[in-house]
């Protein structure tokens, strides 16, 4: 199959039985867009992103090679031309950047290694350059794994067939999922993760997977699968508290569990710095201790624990046993 104009090679197709009646003829024909040489994928790609567009253009079909002087009887000039809108092996990087708006962890109540993930995700989508065409993004499937400073995957996340809102104009994809299911993959690369989320200013993870996306282009819809995704996620980590961020309000006396231990109730509001933020954390205790001599004074229990969204105000009640 040969490019009307000059003749470059488009790709290939087979017919195994060829039967010819009297009149007009119709014939389904599958093949490959594969150019015999890399340096015509230029023509591959304006032959492609006409056709994306709607725009009439001239393809022949030879048999073996067009370079063939004399093809006989084969050598027809198609009038029409339609194809599988099943995209399948783009292998070039469409999905440039990846950014997290928010990420709502949740722990399970009762399945306490089942952790859910609400959130909303950012994506810019470019096509190549040699592909010219206007496309709306409809719905996406994202399967892709996350990987915390260089250890094995920490964890899966599988998004399937949800609605895309696409900005046009910057080709920026928003896809906003309600409690989907983060499967941790390795214990100790996910605890080591939260704990720099924890005790640092910022955490990195790294994501890669495929997408698919459902997009609407001038002669109707389109699937393109198995898009690529690798990106460096950048988190802000919750030490950010030490700058002002975390706040004890009240300190109350509830009363003397023994004559060397108080039981104090305390009031904490916290400011959170992050786009990660916490929808049920469960139970957490933290270890009240001396700043000079590092003696431990006692434990601090908040149940459940959880934080706003990012920059809102989280109001916690803790309850503590303090050694005297």
């Amino acid at each position: 199959m040969a490019e009307g104009e000059n003749g470059t090679i488009l790709g290939q197709v087979s017919i195994d039985v060829l039967a010819i009646r009297p009149g007009n003829n119709a014939f389904t024909l599958n093949g490959l867009l594969a150019p015999s040489r890399e340096t015509d994928l230029p023509v591959i790609g304006k032959f492609f992103s006409a056709y994306l567009n709607g725009q009439t253009q001239t393809v022949k079909v030879f048999r073996n090679q067009s370079s063939v002087k004399k093809a006989i009887a084969m050598d027809l000039t198609i009038s029409g031309l339609s194809m599988k809108a099943n995209l399948d092996g783009i292998e070039t990087k469409l999905i440039h950047q990846v950014n997290v708006l928010n990420f709502s962890i949740e722990f399970d109540l009762v399945h306490v290694n089942k952790v859910y993930v609400t959130g909303q995700l950012s994506v810019f989508f470019e096509l190549p350059s040699n592909i010219h065409m206007k496309f709306k993004a409809l719905r996406t499937s994202i399967n892709f794994t996350m990987h915390f400073n260089d250890k094995p995957s920490m964890g899966q996340m599988i998004l399937h067939d949800l609605p895309v809102e696409h900005n046009q104009t910057t080709n920026e994809l928003f896809i906003s999922f309600n409690k989907q299911e983060l499967i941790v993959l390795n214990d100790a690369s996910f605890k080591e993760f939260a704990a720099n989320l924890v005790l640092t200013t910022n955490a990195s993870i790294m994501i890669e997977g495929l997408a698919a996306a459902l997009a609407e282009v001038r002669i109707g819809n389109i699937t393109l699968s198995n898009i690529p995704i690798n990106d460096t996620l950048h988190l802000v980590g919750y030490n950010e508290f030490d700058n002002g961020l975390l706040n004890i309000d009240n300190i109350d006396l509830i009363g003397a569990i023994s004559c060397q231990a108080l039981a104090l109730r305390v009031r904490t509001q916290i400011i959170n710095p992050s786009v990660v933020n916490i929808l049920y954390g469960g139970r957490l205790s933290l270890d009240l201790c001396d700043i000079v001599s590092g003696k431990s004074l006692g434990l601090v229990n908040i149940d459940p624990f959880y934080l706003q969204l990012q920059d809102n105000i989280t109001v916690l009640d803790a309850e503590e046993s303090v050694f005297v």
